[in-house]
């Protein structure tokens, strides 16, 4: 079985785009689309220190 995960992304991120409210992510709306694709978000990403 061939998978085409490029062609629902965009859906992926739009189902992400309601997920941080004042720059914070919050818990329960992420975990909905977390839910949905089976994906686990960790935290925030890394930033480096330049």
């Amino acid at each position: 079985m061939h998978r085409r995960p490029m062609k629902k992304l965009p859906y992926f991120f739009t189902q992400l785009r309601d997920v941080k409210s004042d720059g914070i992510p919050d818990p329960a709306t992420l975990a909905r689309p977390g839910t949905k694709w089976r994906i686990e978000f960790l935290g925030p990403p890394l930033t480096v220190d330049q």
